[in-house]
């Protein structure tokens, strides 16, 4: 490759990763390229006319070989602005901890240049309808010919792309939609404090003989508890020790919680997909799609099973370990409303139940336009369920009542119409800074389609996709991952209290003591909460110009990545795809993320898995459905 190749190369891709053309700039100004001691020189305008009309100009044709067709695609992306708000959301955005870094880097792309410049191309820029755009960048500098080092273009290009752009952009856009004015009344306890009651645990394995499937479950119980099972759903490579401070504080105030374990989605699986014991080497194996009927059913066996100790229904032989409780010492559990809390995965699970129905023809149609390198970690999960069969997918349970969707899995596999059928109340939270389950496609604008009555949204500004896990199943190095980035467990610990005593107050909603909790249920409530890292709010409907905004932020921060990517896969290709999957899923998640409750050399892996595959306790069940 010759050296003016290799500069138009590292040009080319810096532009379309990092945004894209505005067609009302009309520019003549100069673009000075320098790597090294080699400088090139383009007009902005000769780059405008290739991003319009698909041709290449004379003065570009040196380029030719790097301007594609995906080039010409991601230069007419843009990052949207409302031009009424454009100046503050741009003082906001630099302001921001996010918005430092960017100018230090543009500042050293831009060597001829200053932060006032810097601020005032940005500014102006952002004034135009279509919305912020690179081209519109130069064409809005206050010089006549803009100065870029190509090395540091470089390092700007792999820190800050346009979904690390529309981030910063979006957590100031939320806390200016979000905030309230209001001051935070007297409240009589503190819902986030420890209850009184002395919790007891106790763990078993369930078989279903129908799906021959070994389901553990953790439940916890107090000596006094009353009022609407809570059931605790994992998500995709987890285990049910994900939410486990929640299920203690929830068991110390009185309500008796199960935490299950989905076998096929859960992190003993994925170990031994990563050690080669379990799938035939295809990236569709990581995820079974029958995951998507069985979760949900897990959790209707593991009713039926309550329903059916309730009734005095007796076990097995033998089925009683030494020096474990009976059954008959655990209080009965009130199954005629239960609340579902699921964790990304787990919120799907938790609003199948609900009854929002898997829409096959939305999500085919969806997954059927995009490669699987285009797709977010949430996506792909999702796009796992195309091959069902079934056109429409119902799971509800009737007896679950409530349910708790945190950073849940829901944006493609229900649609519009699907989350529409859901009548029970519900609690949804987002994290801006999920890079799993992005808030923007999968949480905040799916919201908009729920048409219960009580529907609330917690918004975590800042926050990532495991900020509300239990700190003692995760790895902390998840704060110093390159390829999963994580806030440090000490920066979100007011997020795991506030879903303490959050849960508990919509939980109570079915119990006699509602009036009692529902002060924290309040937006001033959640907001006292936040702190400088992470700004918490809380509401029942999005604001109409922040959904406008939203609506208009989705889909351009997709297409310019996809136009990147490579759209067909050979089977080569997709072997060697599944491989690097699973050395992300080994190295990236499952022996970064979760920390099982013993070692985790290669042979307690082994020994782990086959644990799961003996029953500890086996009970067996009918499993009728409700």
């Amino acid at each position: 490759m010759t050296t003016r190749v290799a500069i138009a190369t590292v040009w080319f891709t810096s532009l379309a990763v990092m945004g894209g053309m505005d067609r009302s700039v009309s520019a003549a100004e100069r673009l000075s390229i320098r790597l090294g001691p080699v400088q090139q020189s383009v007009k902005v305008s000769d780059l405008k006319h290739f991003a319009t009309t698909g041709e290449v100009p004379p003065a570009l044709r040196l380029y030719a070989p790097v301007l594609t067709s995906d080039i010409q695609v991601a230069l007419n992306s843009y990052l949207p602005f409302d031009p009424a708000v454009s100046d503050d959301l741009v003082a906001d955005l630099l302001q921001s901890s996010t918005g430092e870094k960017i100018f230090e880097a543009l500042e050293l792309a831009i060597p001829q240049s200053n932060p006032e410049k810097i601020e005032t191309a940005l500014k102006h820029a952002s004034q135009n309808p279509n919305g912020l755009s690179v081209l519109g960048f130069m064409a809005a500098y206050p010089d006549d010919t803009l100065m870029v080092d190509a090395s540091a273009a470089v390092t700007l290009t792999s820190q800050f792309n346009l979904p690390h752009w529309q981030r910063g952009l979006l957590n100031s856009v939320l806390e200016r939609e979000l905030t309230i004015e209001s001051s935070l009344d007297r409240l009589p306890f503190d819902p986030t404090a420890r209850g009184y009651a002395r919790v007891q645990q106790e763990t078993l394995t369930l078989h279903d003989p129908e799906r021959d499937r070994a389901i553990p479950v953790d439940l916890y119980w107090s000596e006094w508890s009353s009022g609407p099972l809570v059931v605790i759903s994992h998500g995709f490579a987890a285990d049910r020790r994900f939410l486990h401070y929640l299920a203690e504080h929830l068991s110390s105030h009185g309500l008796a919680v199960a935490a299950i374990e989905h076998p096929s989605s859960n992190v003993a699986w994925l170990s031994s997909m990563a050690l080669g014991v379990k799938g035939g080497g295809r990236l569709s194996d990581i995820l079974p799609i029958t995951e998507f009927l069985d979760r949900p059913r897990d959790i209707s066996v593991l009713l039926d099973e309550l329903e059916r100790q309730n009734e005095g229904i007796e076990q097995e032989p033998n089925a009683q370990k030494p020096g474990q409780k009976a059954d008959r010492d655990r209080p009965s559990f009130s199954l005629d409303e239960v609340t579902v809390i699921g964790h990304s995965l787990g919120g799907y699970t938790a609003l199948a139940l609900a009854g929002a129905e898997v829409n096959m023809a939305a999500l085919r149609q969806f997954c059927g336009e995009h490669s699987v390198m285009e797709l977010a970690p949430a996506d792909w999960l999702q796009c796992r369920a195309v091959d069902l069969p079934e056109e429409t997918i119902a799971l509800r349970d009737t007896r679950v009542t409530q349910v708790i969707a945190l950073n849940p899995v829901m944006a493609r596999i229900f649609g519009e119409s699907g989350l529409a059928k859901i009548t029970v109340p519900t609690l949804i939270t987002a994290a801006s800074e999920d890079a799993v389950t992005p808030a923007v496609s999968q949480q905040l604008l799916p919201f908009t389609h729920f048409r219960n009555e009580t529907r609330y949204l917690l918004t975590a500004i800042g926050a990532t996709h495991l900020s509300m896990g239990d700190p003692s199943n995760l790895n902390p190095t998840l704060a110093t991952s390159i390829m999963l980035r994580e806030r440090s467990w000490s920066e979100t610990e007011q997020m795991r209290a506030l879903l303490q005593g959050l849960s508990l107050a919509f939980i109570k909603q079915q119990t006699p003591e509602a009036d009692l909790y529902a002060p924290f249920l309040s937006p001033t409530y959640v907001q006292s909460w936040s702190n400088e890292r992470i700004q918490l709010r809380l509401s029942s409907a999005l604001p109409p110009k922040l959904e406008q905004w939203l609506r208009m932020a989705a889909w351009p921060m997709e297409q310019v990545v996809a136009a990147t990517l490579p759209k067909k896969k050979s089977p080569s290709e997709e072997r060697s795809l599944y491989a690097g999957v699973l050395r992300w899923l080994s190295n990236g998640v499952i022996l970064m993320l979760f920390i099982p409750p013993t070692g985790l050399s290669l042979p307690s892996i082994r020994d782990m898995h086959k644990q799961w595959q003996r029953p500890r306790r086996s009970h067996r069940l009918n499993t009728k459905r409700k």
